[in-house]
């Protein structure tokens, strides 16, 4: 049985209301440049996108990890890089559509841990890479799959205490696609409705929109401690 998130945290940007909304749409508006200055995560999906292959994994997508203020290291990036994970990490994107989004149902199939889906292989064979970690594997997986793959780091995982493996995801899944009462919708359907009131890129994901606002809100007070 899958354990909840209690959400109750992040109601101050996630719930209903005037100030949380108000809140939610001035952190993507300033993440995403709306007023000028930008965060250069706003550029982790892009950055060097015309050198990437959505079904490799190359040296633009390790240096686009940089965005997000990760490094991969010399031995790392010689591991990735290597004919054999090369062959394998294909075989398994290849496996997993490009436009597949994390609130569709065919997402579960990519994301189950159990029966090792070709989403939790690719998990194992990223995070056994040199110097990778949770927060490295889950960005890189991130950057190929955009729509369907979260952003893991510690402000998350502290927020919404998801657990730290490839396992959080049928609990990050359950609760954003979990109809709430008091939005009259899901909340991964809320999140779609601030990124159009923010008027950020189109092709930034609600699923990006919840990891934006959450870190941007909570950066602070987790780091901090």
């Amino acid at each position: 049985m899958v354990s909840e998130i209690d959400g109750s945290r992040v109601a101050r940007v996630l719930g209903t209301g005037d100030e949380a909304r108000g809140r939610a749409v001035g952190h993507l508006r300033e993440y995403f440049g709306n007023e000028g200055e930008f965060f250069t995560g706003s550029l982790f999906e892009t950055f060097a996108q015309a050198e990437s292959d959505p079904y490799k994994i190359g040296t633009g997508d390790l240096l686009a990890l940089s965005m997000l203020s990760v490094a991969v290291t010399g031995e790392g990036a010689a591991y990735i890089m290597s004919d054999a994970f090369q062959a394998e990490a294909t075989a398994l994107l290849k496996k997993i559509p490009v436009d597949v989004s994390f609130e569709d149902e065919a997402a579960a199939v990519h994301l189950r841990e159990e029966g090792e889906s070709a989403g939790s292989q690719l998990w194992t064979l990223v995070g056994k890479a040199p110097g990778m970690g949770l927060t490295k594997t889950s960005k890189l997986l991130a950057r190929k799959r955009p729509t369907l793959f979260p952003v893991y780091d510690k402000v998350i995982d502290q927020v919404l205490e998801l657990g730290g493996t490839h396992m959080m995801w049928a609990k990050y899944r359950s609760w954003l696609l979990k109809d709430d009462p008091a939005h009259g919708k899901t909340l991964i359907a809320h999140a779609g409705d601030l990124a159009a009131a923010a008027g950020i890129p189109s092709h930034i994901s609600p699923l990006r929109v919840v990891d934006v606002v959450i870190w941007m809100e909570f950066r602070s007070e987790v780091l901090r401690a």
